[in-house]
């Protein structure tokens, strides 16, 4: 209801008195329009002209006296749009029925209000009707609530589709790097796999399954799982079922080396290194384990050692006679290529050098015999020192009747070589009562291959668990940023669709009109450009989108060249935009070009779209001048990279929103002002970054801009 507000201060036209000509008892009235309670009460004659109003009624009205609405027609009070209602709730009532309708109306100060209103009829004691009882009742609050749930439920519903599809994109995305992830595990040189608490195979890579002969399904299925120590032998079970008892524990263990038995039944031995992983409560989950094959370096061993036994039982068979088959001895040694063999006295000089110890260490005989073992071996504490000094090589060869070390040991040039060394003391067989030492023979085995295979293995391991945290680490902020780009990019299209529907609507209404189809043309010139500038921003994120996946086909492009060319281009096409202009109008830009351009290997295309890019851009931002003057030039650099520059006399921009340039839809000046998508300078920066290069602006508001950006001088 509408109360009218040129009623305030005139006085009413005369209405006829409640009482007159009425056989209605005026104390029912009165006690109707009493027990209205809250709600708005009018009495209104039978052609709906308000007699009186209830004491609530001021109030819910705002009304500064209710003798305002007296006389008044209660149909002019409505708004246009409610009056029909009103019309026929009148009517309904002198029929004799209860009409129940909403409407909306406004109070005296304008107050927004809706209304729940029932119309009936008060009856004369003859049946013939005299007034109208109308109350209505305030539900502005509940209508408003109920607009907001609406609102509510349909932003929700928006909200849920829009992350269903972000996470439908994420899921993507995370499922193409745990491909990859997945590909790098099964693939790896070593082999990795997970036992449950029985010590049961639960999974592994295809590495270990190539190693053991097997796939997973003869190893894993629903009915049988395969288990790990079954696969060893009995001694090896027995010591394995151990260690994993240790590890259920919630204990570490050292590596270990078993053999494993291939589905052929053929035999390879393996390090293996196992890592309980254990819940936030320190109960078992499962066991890791990564294996690498050793075989051939424990062949190499077993090779050694059955070596160094022999040696060994060769010297202490021949040592009695040592003096006298010294030269048939030195013979046998010298037949050992592989192995540097030498002897010292009991004072650890060296008496007694082969060839093969010159070709391992680099000392000719003359430069070896008479020295201390510890110029020849490299060891600090290899020089003889009292027996009170267990850590001395000879002292504990002497005392314990055998030495072993791996170390790295010098040679001659000063290279080195990863080393077994084995130091047996020789004592005299002919006097076995007092053990009589002579001396000492000495065994260095070069193990440098194999401990570069060691090494290998490790830096495999390092450089495997180094990529996975790295990738780990960039899906996490690609999910992060593709959060923030899903978000920004479903604003900024939605917008020209907004347009779009809006314009729409405006033409289906103008057809209607008078004017008939004619005046659709305006709302049908404004849908096509909102859908050309849809389509441009879709264009672009196809660009940002192809950016990512395309690789890089770098060649020699001479810059000079490839940027005259790009602003010859682009004083054609301000040729063509003035044309019908004066013939002034093309000498108003100034194109300033640099010399000494460099050769850039980079691709062609894609930083000739860089270049094209800001080339527009300045031209475009500095339209509005009298005078526009474009230069473009590079830098000289010490960094192994080129430096390059685009600076224009236009609008320029604020330096505090310097970093907003080169963001997604980021724009510094409105749509009206310059036409663009705001994608332009974000594709630059990408292609920029691709190449390793970096990009940056500076500027001043209505001075100019200045767009720097590198690219590497050797290729990628």
């Amino acid at each position: 209801m509408t109360v009218p507000t040129t009623m305030t201060g005139t006085p009413p036209a005369p209405t006829p008195s409640v009482d007159a000509g009425l056989s209605i008892d005026k104390d029912q009235l009165n006690r109707l329009i009493a027990n209205s309670g809250n709600d708005c009460m009018l009495v209104l004659s039978a052609d709906g002209r308000i007699q009186q109003v209830g004491e609530s009624t001021e109030r819910l009205l705002e009304l500064a006296d209710p003798a305002q609405l007296n006389g008044v027609n209660w149909l002019s009070v409505w708004e246009a749009p409610e009056r029909a209602a009103v019309r026929d709730a009148i009517i309904g009532a002198r029929q004799g029925k209860t009409v129940r309708f909403s409407a909306f109306g406004y109070t005296l100060k304008r107050t927004p209000k809706w209304w729940d209103i029932v119309v009936s009829l008060v009856d004369s004691a003859d049946g013939k009707p005299k007034l109208l009882l109308a109350v209505a009742r305030d539900v502005t609050e509940l209508h408003l609530r109920e607009q907001q749930i609406r609102e509510l439920n349909s932003q929700l519903e928006q909200r849920v589709e829009q992350r269903t599809q972000d996470l439908i994109r994420a899921n993507y995305q995370l499922h193409n790097a745990l491909l990859q992830v997945r590909d790098l595990y099964d693939h790896a040189p070593c082999g990795y796999l997970s036992l449950d608490r029985q010590g049961r195979f639960a999974e592994a890579n295809q590495t270990t399954w190539k190693w053991l002969g097997l796939t997973q399904a003869e190893a894993i299925s629903e009915d049988h799982k395969l288990a790990f120590h079954s696969l060893l032998s009995e001694s090896d079970a027995e010591r394995f079922d151990a260690i994993y008892r240790w590890l259920l524990a919630g204990h570490k263990t050292e590596e270990e080396a078993f053999d494993i038995r291939r589905k052929d039944g053929s035999f390879f031995t393996a390090l293996i290194n196992a890592t309980p992983v254990l819940d936030f409560e320190g109960r078992f989950v499962n066991c890791r384990m990564s294996m690498v094959d050793i075989t051939a370096r424990r062949q190499a061993e077993t090779a050694l050692q059955r070596i160094n036994n022999d040696l060994e039982q060769a010297i202490r068979e021949r040592s009695a006679a040592l003096v006298e088959s010294e030269e048939r001895f030195r013979l046998m040694v010298e037949g050992i290529s592989d192995y540097g063999i030498y002897f010292t006295d009991a004072a650890g000089c060296i008496t007694s050098w082969s060839t093969s110890a010159q070709s391992l260490h680099g000392y000719h005989a003359q430069e070896a015999l008479g020295q201390d073992l510890t110029r020849v071996m490299g060891i600090a504490d290899a020089s003889p020192q009292p027996d009170t000094t267990p850590l001395s090589p000879l002292a504990q060869a002497r005392s314990q009747g055998h030495y072993e070390a791996y170390d790295w040991v010098q040679r001659k040039d000063g290279t080195r070589f990863w080393a077994h060394s084995v130091i047996t003391p020789l004592r005299d067989a002919t006097r076995p009562e007092d053990q009589q030492l002579l001396g000492f023979a000495c065994l260095v085995h070069d193990l440098s291959e194999i401990r570069k295979t060691q090494d290998l293995q490790q830096n495999l391991n390092a450089e495997l668990e180094h990529r996975v945290q790295e990738r780990t680490q960039q899906l996490e902020a690609a999910n992060a940023e593709l959060e923030s780009f899903s978000y920004t990019v479903s604003h900024d299209l939605r917008t020209p669709l907004r347009h779009i529907h809006h314009y729409i609507e405006m033409g289906r209404d103008a057809a209607n009109g008078p004017e008939g189809a004619q005046a659709v043309t305006p709302f049908l010139n404004h849908v096509l450009s909102s859908t050309s500038h849809m389509g441009k921003l879709i264009d672009g994120l196809l660009d940002l989108a192809r950016l990512g996946r395309t690789s890089l086909r770098q060649m020699p492009v001479p810059m000079g060249e490839l940027v005259e060319e790009l602003v010859s281009v682009q004083q054609a096409q301000e040729l063509r935009r003035i044309d019908g202009h004066s013939a002034s109008e093309p000498d108003r830009v100034e194109w300033v070009v640099g010399k000494d351009w460099p050769v850039v290997p980079c691709d062609p295309v894609l930083v000739r779209q860089v270049w094209n890019n800001l080339l527009s851009n300045a031209l475009k931002y500095s339209r509005k001048r009298d005078k526009v003057r474009i230069e473009i030039g590079a830098r000289p650099r010490d960094d192994g990279q080129a430096e390059f520059y685009v600076a224009d006399n236009g609008v320029g921009f604020d330096p505090r929103f310097r970093d907003k340039l080169f963001g997604m839809f980021q724009r510094l000046h409105s749509e009206s002002e310059f036409e663009g998508t705001g994608i332009g300078l974000a594709l630059t920066r990408k292609i920029v970054e691709r190449h390793g290069g970096s990009i940056w602006a500076e500027g001043e508001k209505n001075v100019g801009c200045t767009i720097s950006f590198t690219l590497p001088l050797g290729a990628r």
